[in-house]
């Protein structure tokens, strides 16, 4: 099977997307800075996949922070919209990873004892990036750490 990729630079500066923001807490309009855009295919004449992925540095524009997007789809992944209507599905990963319309403390986070702030700053993290068992684990193991630190009394949780 022939396979080939085309790489595009900055062919997406200027486009526009609604994005959560790690700073404004909310999905905000962040604006395309600079990309590199890859496209393939593979196959032959009789059957061809084809995909892409985009990879864009972006701007908020309101609070002006910057993050890194990556955009995947492929002619396999699509849904439909209308009767004889279809849309491609887009999978996007954003960096730093964040939870749309949770802020966390951000700057504030100083003023944590720095155990405290440590198991915060993974637990955030930890949502972020889907992973709900460790998620779990830093909420539990974040509660017994503030207990530890106002010396609470009791042998356990309960």
């Amino acid at each position: 099977m022939a396979s080939r990729a085309t790489y595009q630079e900055n062919k997406s500066p200027g486009h526009e997307f609604a994005l959560p923001c790690a700073k404004c807490s909310g999905r905000t309009s962040h604006k395309v800075l600079v990309s590199i855009d890859i496209h393939g295919s593979e196959g032959n004449s009789q059957h061809s996949f084809e995909w892409y992925r985009d990879h864009q540095i972006v701007q908020c524009l309101g609070c002006k922070s910057i993050s890194y997007r990556i955009a995947d789809s492929n002619s396999e992944d699509y849904f439909q919209v209308d009767e004889d209507e279809y849309e491609h599905s887009v999978s996007e990963k954003l960096y730093p990873p964040r939870l749309e319309g949770i802020k966390g403390l951000g700057d504030e986070s100083h003023y944590l004892p720095n155990k405290v702030r440590q198991i915060y700053d993974e637990t955030l993290t930890s949502l972020a990036v889907q992973t709900p068992v460790l998620a779990a684990i830093g909420l539990r193991t974040l509660l017994v750490t503030v207990c530890k630190e106002n010396m609470a009394s009791g042998a356990s949780l309960f």
